[in-house]
């Protein structure tokens, strides 16, 4: 699983997006594809996930299932941040979809000949947002290791969108599955997989 994640004191894609617009305003033509960095947050780490605090403010969380939902969350539970990758390595993009020919999944292969001249990839500034990407560490051993060593604690990053993250989980599982919270991961919810 990966995710643009707007870095603070941004919070939306919205606040990174004008941002974006601000510093490219300058240009003739602006970007038709912005690439950001990746950051890994691998799921096989050997210390263990983030327990995840429950909100004290809402009464949904905790008791009624809301709190068990959240701990099971992929992206509330780890917390052990990798150095960012070298730009150009597992990046996500956003990109005019006017100007786009050809996508791949990382970034526009190629554009309409109307977008030529306004160029290919501009780099995003791990300042505005980053990818932030779960998985598993699928790099050799010694890099695997070494990326563990030198991760770091995030425990804000994702803490900024809690509420909000796990009131959209229970709407959609609500919309999709017609189930509870508690329904949900008592008919779904295996503790040993991550979600």
């Amino acid at each position: 699983m990966q995710y643009i994640v707007p870095q603070p004191p941004r919070t939306t894609f919205g606040d990174v997006i004008a941002d974006m617009e601000r510093t490219f305003s300058t240009r003739k033509y602006p970007p038709v594809n912005y690439i950001f960095a990746n950051n890994y947050y691998f799921t096989d780490s050997t210390s263990p996930a983030t327990s995840t605090t429950t909100s004290t403010g809402d009464a949904r969380v905790g008791t009624t299932g809301y709190g068990d939902l959240a701990s099971r969350l992929v992206t509330l539970r780890y917390r052990r941040r990798a150095p960012l990758s070298v730009y150009g390595y597992a990046v996500k993009s956003i990109i005019d979809p006017m100007a786009c020919l050809r996508m791949h999944n990382h970034y526009c292969w190629a554009v309409t000949p109307a977008y030529e001249s306004r160029g290919y990839v501009e780099l995003v500034s791990e300042l505005f947002a980053v990818n932030q990407h779960y998985k598993r560490c699928h790099l050799n051993a010694t890099e695997c290791s070494s990326l563990l060593k030198a991760s770091t604690s995030d425990s804000d990053t994702m803490d900024r969108y809690r509420e909000k993250l796990v009131a959209n989980v229970v709407q959609q599982v609500r919309a999709i599955f017609g189930l509870s919270p508690s329904e949900f991961l008592r008919q779904f919810g295996r503790r040993d997989a991550p979600s």
